[in-house]
């Protein structure tokens, strides 16, 4: 027996997926990116997130969601008022998170290039204090009679 064409045509809609799945989704990116935040408030580096790949995914599966949105799959169009509200609850509070997620994420960066610049000027200024040079344009070591064209004794 074959099936009629219409038959064999699955819309995304019509598979397993609900709503409520978005609406999960959502809340499951909210937590993270919340649980990072906290991170990012106690002074953790924006490095030592292990969340990179786990966010990634959450946010291409979200994209696609927003997709179907956008062309109308039935999914959205057919939901009720009410998961239509908390659907929309939960894009706002992720919507706030990732707000304060960029603005910790900003400053994590900030904090971030200070303590390289801290770091390369201290570098930087052992260096010179270590290394003078003479009259001669000669290298040596400052606190040793040392020269690096071979030894002076004072």
């Amino acid at each position: 027996m074959t099936t009629a064409p219409s038959e064999e045509i699955v819309s995304m809609s019509e598979k397993s997926e609900s709503l409520d799945d978005l609406i999960a989704l959502v809340g499951e990116l909210h937590e993270l990116i919340s649980a990072e935040n906290a991170l990012l408030a106690s002074g953790m580096p924006a490095s030592i997130s292990q969340n990179i790949v786990v966010k990634a995914k959450l946010s291409a599966e979200l994209d696609a969601w927003m997709a179907r949105i956008r062309a109308g799959d039935r999914i959205f169009v057919e939901a009720d008022k009410e998961q239509h509200r908390e659907l929309v609850a939960q894009l706002t509070q992720l919507q706030d998170a990732m707000g304060e997620n960029m603005s910790r994420l900003k400053r994590a960066m900030a904090v971030t290039r200070w303590r390289i610049e801290a770091i390369m000027s201290a570098v930087r200024e052992q260096t010179k204090a270590e290394n003078a040079y003479d009259q001669n344009g000669a290298c040596k070591r400052v606190g040793t009679n040392a020269y690096a064209g071979g030894t002076h004794m004072a």
